[in-house]
């Protein structure tokens, strides 16, 4: 088993697939490393182009927001073993709506949309564990919303989420 398989096998989001799965899963990505303050995606740029998705191998990442007027509210960080870009793959939106920034040197793992759409296309097991890892990221992002909503309506500042 590579390292890569062995990354893939002790990620969440695949952790259920056989290893001839995570294997083929592997040959689909491309590791690549993003200094502190690099960008991973851009605000405003397409999301219906080659991007595709990424898994953070090293490092993490903070999703910053551009608020009207100027600057940005940090929604949230993004932790090994999290994959980034999964709305820009299934949803309608035309452009990225934030910035995912890296705190520290980081790795990721890449595989862009057309070898996504391929390996998932008829991998039943592959699109179930696709499906779940969107279902606990859509999750945890309404946790973290109702969080700071109710301390909003409490009059408090939140001590997580968005800030």
């Amino acid at each position: 088993m590579t390292p890569l398989v062995r990354r893939l096998a002790n990620t969440p989001a695949f952790e259920t697939l056989p290893e001839v799965s995570l294997q083929a899963l592997a040959t689909c990505l491309v590791e690549e490393t993003v200094p502190a303050g690099g960008l991973l995606l851009r605000s405003g740029a397409p999301a219906d182009g080659e991007v595709g998705l990424y898994l953070v191998l090293e490092g993490s990442f903070a999703v910053r927001v551009p608020r009207q007027g100027g600057g940005f509210v940090q929604a949230r960080i993004i932790e090994p073993g999290e994959l980034v870009g999964l709305l820009g793959l299934i949803s309608d939106q035309p452009h990225r709506r934030a910035n995912v920034v890296a705190m520290s040197d980081a790795l990721v793992a890449h595989m862009p949309r057309s070898a996504f759409l391929a390996l998932y296309q008829g991998a039943d097991r592959m699109s179930v564990c696709f499906l779940r890892a969107v279902g606990r990221q859509l999750s945890r992002d309404l946790r973290r919303v109702d969080g700071v909503l109710q301390a909003a309506v409490a009059g408090g500042r939140p001590s997580a989420g968005l800030t």
